[in-house]
């Protein structure tokens, strides 16, 4: 499972920073400025349709219990996806009209933006499985998560410094695509013969109210700090960064992740779930405030200092945010819990988010678009701190024992 989490993180640490700035590059019109509304549009077309193909892949997971044959299926088509986006960054393409690398970058994002959004929820619904299954404790969850950090921080750095020396645009989604196509050999080598079905209890879903709350927040939150993500970079090269800068930044807002992820066992303990999604939420809205701060300066270094903040937070907020999740669903759910999470908290969010970000960028400038998501972020901590509960496992076991009593 380490294995699976740092190839999947090489992909992504080559692509998720550094996808706002090729499409920057590329994308541009006759006078030579950004098609900020058309980045924002394929920027959010390929979450929005992760609407369409995480609910099918959670229903598949979890019905046949085939994590691995839909783990290849989709790191396969993604690196394909990927090869059509990086066709308009080739030297012998540069020079085309915006209107000639529509179809690439259209066939490119639609393949991706089908198959791309399971990744993730079925990886880390197959890390709680086995941790399950093992009679592990699910917060041992962070400790091998805590591997694809630390290949985040490598890819982001070496990404950087290798469009910095070559100057290569597409080089982002090359690698992302190599990355994926090594995913797809090794989850082709862990697909069993045998397929299992089980039934679905789909009345516990239907009543959870306490998930429908924390699904609420997850979309106000995702809104705006994945929007602000995807543009970044965008934002670190209107402040004049270099590309080696950007990639340092990037792998510096990861490393602080790497602790907090070996212990997040601990701080769950000590603080609880909900403490964690409320710190963390909190340490990357300041990421935001930090940065829109010292943008007037055009100081690197403050700026890679204000990205470090992204680990700490991430770290907190997603660990608690997955055990959340894995404490919400029924043993036979935990697939279509975590999918359903990702459509509204991230594939949803970031759809939206993103042609909110691309209209604040062209109507004021990145600078403001960060300012007003971080606005947005802390109207989604105060509903947190007010709606969201966590579900009393000491009380409702029925998540993970009910099945075994019939």
């Amino acid at each position: 499972m380490r294995v699976l989490y740092w190839v999947v993180f090489t992909a992504f640490g080559a692509w998720i920073p550094f996808s706002s700035l090729y499409f920057k590059q590329v994308l541009v019109t006759q006078d030579g400025s950004p098609a900020v509304y058309l980045i924002g549009l394929i920027m959010a077309i390929q979450p929005f349709l992760g609407i369409f193909s995480n609910p099918i892949a959670g229903f598949l997971s979890d019905k046949f219990k085939i994590g691995q044959r839909l783990l290849f299926l989709c790191s396969l088509l993604t690196a394909i996806g990927a090869l059509f986006i990086s066709i308009p960054g080739f030297p012998l393409f540069r020079g085309w009209l915006i209107e000639q690398k529509y179809p690439a970058i259209g066939v490119g994002i639609i393949i991706m933006g089908l198959f791309v959004p399971p990744i993730i929820p079925v990886l880390n619904t197959e890390m709680l499985n086995f941790l399950h299954n093992n009679n592990r404790d699910p917060r041992f969850y962070g400790t091998y998560r805590a591997m694809g950090t630390i290949s985040w921080i490598v890819t982001t750095i070496l990404t950087g410094l290798f469009l910095g020396l070559t100057g290569l645009v597409n080089l982002p989604p090359l690698i992302y695509a190599a990355g994926l196509l090594i995913l797809a050999v090794i989850t082709l080598r862990g697909i069993k013969a045998k397929v299992e079905k089980v039934s679905i209890p789909w009345h516990y879903l239907a009543g959870d109210t306490l998930f429908i709350k924390f699904l609420i927040f997850s979309f106000f939150q995702g809104f705006g700090l994945l929007s602000g993500m995807y543009f970044t970079s965008y934002f670190l090269d209107d402040i004049n960064l270099p590309y080696l800068f950007i990639g340092m930044a990037w792998a510096i807002s990861a490393i602080p992740e790497v602790p907090v992820m070996f212990l997040s066992r601990h701080i769950s303990r000590r603080i609880g779930n909900r403490m964690m999604v409320i710190a963390g939420t909190g340490f990357l809205t300041l990421k935001f405030i930090l940065l829109v701060a010292v943008a007037p300066l055009r100081l690197p270094y403050l700026s890679m200092l204000a990205m470090s903040l992204h680990g700490i937070g991430y770290g907190l907020q997603f660990n608690g945010m997955i055990h959340l999740i894995d404490g919400y669903a029924h043993k036979d759910l935990r697939a279509t819990y975590m999918n359903i999470f990702n459509i509204v908290g991230i594939s949803l969010a970031s759809a939206c988010g993103n042609m909110f970000g691309a209209f604040i960028i062209e109507k004021l400038d990145s600078t403001r678009m960060l300012a007003v998501n971080a606005g947005i972020v802390i109207l989604s901590i105060v509903y947190f701190v007010f709606f969201v509960e966590e579900r009393d496992q000491r009380i409702d076991k029925g998540h993970d024992s009910d099945n075994n009593s019939r």
